[in-house]
């Protein structure tokens, strides 16, 4: 006779599998939930729930195809090569790692780093904006959206007309259009001024989701593209009202470090930027053999990962050690 308190193992199973489906759809839509706060549609593009772990996500591995995964981040220091601070994200985007790690460094040791170099897959205004206010000088691969040194359209009035014979020399986008540097901002007048020299009013303000925050994004039009000479290398043929260039509340911040950035004393401190982060990796997978998390859920990950820096730091610090015992010992016998 059956238990009225419990199911046959038949029948138990089954609920069983109805649970973990239940929760597995539940973790599915909250995925989709998530990736339409940053603007991506789950309709076109939905969540991808391992049922092995379902807090890892789908990714891509670097040796092709794709697998649950997770994403471990780490902030070394420049100088000795120790690692500051790590995490693991269960993202492939790892931009959300970069501030709360500067603050998490703050709360161990007291200040904060005094310039944090990173690759352009961080290099979001929201990003920029927090370095600033942190006092963090910022470095990452950043293009100015304004005329630079070679472009035709960095002139002197920008009301005056690129001359003709430079046309062919004025930057492309991937689209083959005119590039949105060939159109130059006057801040005074919060107006745009295409190569022409015709002016682009501002017009309208746009929200866009832009990595989960609302982006406002300004827009600015030319109104004397009708019969302009270079309107077919800058117009797509369905546009009908003239060309457009945005501009958010991101651009000040960018072009700050964008000329930061073109400096010849900042391109040779971000050139050490892969003898401090990739090292790090490089030790952790080829000498330590750390390939892969052996354990599954995200704070267990975590906790594993935790283990491999500190691991990492040990070994760091009984070389440093070693040296200092090595320099200790020459000093001892010249002297």
């Amino acid at each position: 006779m059956g238990s009225s308190t419990h199911l046959p193992d038949e029948l138990a199973e089954v609920e069983q599998r109805r649970q973990l489906v239940r929760a597995a759809l539940d973790q599915a839509r909250a995925a989709d939930e998530a990736r339409r706060q940053q603007g991506v549609n789950p309709e076109k593009n939905p969540a991808q729930v391992p049922t092995s772990d379902p807090d890892s996500r789908v990714m891509p591995n670097k040796e092709g195809g794709y697998a649950p995964n997770y994403t471990p981040v780490a902030t070394t220091d420049g100088e000795r090569g120790f690692i500051l601070d790590c995490d693991v994200l269960a993202e492939v985007n790892e931009g959300s790692a970069a501030l709360p790690s500067v603050d998490r460094i703050e709360e161990t040791f007291g200040r904060r780093p005094e310039r944090f170099l990173t690759d352009a897959g961080n290099n979001s205004g929201q990003i920029m904006v927090g370095m600033e206010e942190r006092g963090v000088e910022f470095y990452a691969p950043v293009e100015s959206n304004q005329p630079q040194a070679g472009n035709p359209a960095l002139r002197g009035d920008p009301r005056e007309a690129v001359a003709e014979s430079q046309w062919p020399d004025l930057p492309r986008n991937n689209q083959g259009r005119l590039d949105k540097s060939c159109f130059v901002y006057h801040e005074s007048e919060d107006q745009y001024y295409c190569p022409q020299g015709h002016a682009m009013p501002f017009e309208t303000t746009k929200p866009e989701k832009r990595g989960g925050e609302v982006i406002q994004k300004r827009i600015y039009r030319c109104g004397a593209c009708a019969g302009c000479p270079l309107a077919t290398a800058c117009l797509s043929p369905k546009n009908k009202r003239g060309r457009t260039i945005t501009r958010d509340q991101y651009e000040e911040v960018r072009e700050r470090t964008a000329a930061r950035m073109a400096s010849e004393s900042s391109r040779q401190l971000y050139n050490q930027r892969p003898r401090i982060a990739e090292t790090t990796f490089g030790i952790l997978k080829s000498v330590m053999g750390f390939r892969q998390f052996l354990l599954r859920g995200l704070e267990k990950v975590k906790t594993e990962w935790l283990w491999a820096a500190t691991a990492f730091n040990v070994m760091k610090l009984s070389r440093e050690i070693g040296k200092l015992r090595a320099e200790f010992a020459e000093m001892a016998a010249s002297g």
